[in-house]
């Protein structure tokens, strides 16, 4: 096991040290190890705090307060030619994670006793990584939030964060933008692009696909999240569909929700809507759900 930390330690010191060089002036604040959806590591992301929009900066050239943790739009990602040797590098058992306890109290224990799984293979490297960079390398880590990204399981995110950070207010910032969405905190008023009406629509009629199944909604959503524009959709509605994929994460259903309450959460959007005409039309809610007004909670 140790060889394979090792080949995979330096794999990861060599991109992000490329990564660094290049925009440590910028004040790294997150790095990420981003698999594909086939569970092989695909690259190395980071992000800036000079990348983050300010008033008086263009915003299509800046990322979004609210996309500080998405890293679907990050920029700044390792080489092609880095990226071919984490290729090799497969995660097969992020199916464990769902067995696993949150506590950060008992996630060193958690970890000793899953010590033969890739999981645990995966974080030790990222680990040893940590040491070398700040040993080896002299590189300051102490305000670089490190965590890996598996585009339908948020839960890794936040465990291998967990791991692999101290505690710190931006690792709760981070804990924070992943928690699922709730009801109540979505904005009073909200204005709904046309992408985003469309999209839950699509949302909807999956949801409503008899019998229920939420593996296979999961499934269905997580297409709908490969989409080239879906980067621009609401970013509460992207929370709600990464809530939805998560129901894939654990075999016994801990993570599933009930048909109903999907449909609620997307009538709510209709109901926080800024203005009739900027929100989907009672038609169509009402089309592709069994909510009646009736029903729908403003």
């Amino acid at each position: 096991m140790q060889n394979q930390i090792n080949a995979l330690k330096n794999v990861l010191i060599q991109a992000f040290f490329k990564l660094y060089e290049q925009h440590q002036d910028d004040h790294i604040y997150a790095c990420t190890l981003v698999f594909n959806p086939y569970l092989s590591m695909d690259y190395i992301a980071v992000s800036t705090q000079r990348s983050i929009f300010a008033e008086d900066e263009d915003s299509a050239q800046y990322l979004a307060t609210h996309d500080r943790w998405n890293v679907s739009k990050w920029r700044y990602r390792s080489l092609p030619s880095l990226s071919q040797d984490l290729a090799q590098f497969k995660l097969t058992s992020v199916n464990e994670v769902g067995h696993l306890n949150f506590d950060s109290s008992s996630i060193e224990s958690t970890i000793k006793s899953e010590s033969t799984n890739h999981l645990s293979i995966l974080l030790n490297a990222l680990q040893q990584t940590k040491i070398d960079l700040v040993q080896s390398y002299g590189i300051e880590l102490d305000n670089i939030l490190f965590f890996i990204t598996v585009p339908t399981q948020p839960e890794i995110g936040i465990y291998s964060a967990q791991v692999l950070n101290t505690p710190s207010t931006q690792l709760d910032d981070f804990l924070k933008s992943k928690q699922p969405l709730q009801l109540d905190s979505l904005p009073k008023r909200m204005k709904l692009s046309q992408y985003d009406k469309d999209l839950l629509i699509d949302l909807a009629q999956i949801v409503e696909i008899q019998p229920y199944n939420y593996l296979h909604v999961a499934n269905e959503v997580y297409l709908l999240s490969l989409e080239k524009s879906y980067a621009t959709t609401n970013p509460y509605i992207q929370k709600l569909i990464d809530s939805i994929v998560a129901m894939t994460s654990d075999p016994k259903g801990t993570f599933a929700m009930e048909k109903e309450e999907i449909l609620q959460r997307i009538n709510q959007f209709y109901f926080n809507a800024k203005s009739s005409d900027e929100a989907l039309s009672q038609e169509a809610i009402y089309k592709f759900t069994d909510l009646t007004p009736d029903k729908a909670s403003v």
